[in-house]
């Protein structure tokens, strides 16, 4: 099937799973907070592959964190995106508003400004995507 078909199929069944509530109540379902792994490249460079995980350990109430890692290990490592304004090899995460980073490393006296509807992650991923498109 093709990837993108896949995607978008993938994509509904999983709003129709979260649109069932009532079922996650009346049966106590619960879920684990999800780790995601977001394929990125530069515009116009798709062959310049990049991994991005994002994990949601005590989400809503701490901003997700996203971390550059390993596309072979998914494991974090330093140079496996390139050097960028909001991130750096050496660095946990990206330091953007909206990631745990930028708030337990860089700015913790802002953290009351985290919100996931401040910060959705679309938003935050638009903004590493302009950070990676200087790159290209």
């Amino acid at each position: 099937m093709d990837p993108v078909v896949a995607q978008r199929k993938l994509l509904a069944a999983l709003q129709a799973f979260f649109s069932h509530q009532a079922e996650f109540e009346e049966y106590g379902w619960r879920l684990e907070p999800p780790i995601i792994y977001i394929w990125m490249h530069p515009r116009g460079k798709p062959d310049s592959q990049y991994l991005l995980r994002i994990t949601f350990e005590n989400f809503p109430d701490e901003a997700p964190s996203y971390v550059p890692v390993n596309s072979e290990t998914r494991q974090p490592r330093g140079d496996a995106w390139p050097s960028m304004s909001a991130y750096k090899p050496d660095w946990p995460g990206f330091c953007l508003n909206g990631t745990r980073e930028f708030y337990k490393q860089g700015h913790p006296d802002r953290q009351s400004q985290w919100s996931p509807e401040t910060f959705p992650v679309a938003r935050v991923l638009q903004e590493i995507q302009v950070e990676l498109n200087k790159c290209g």
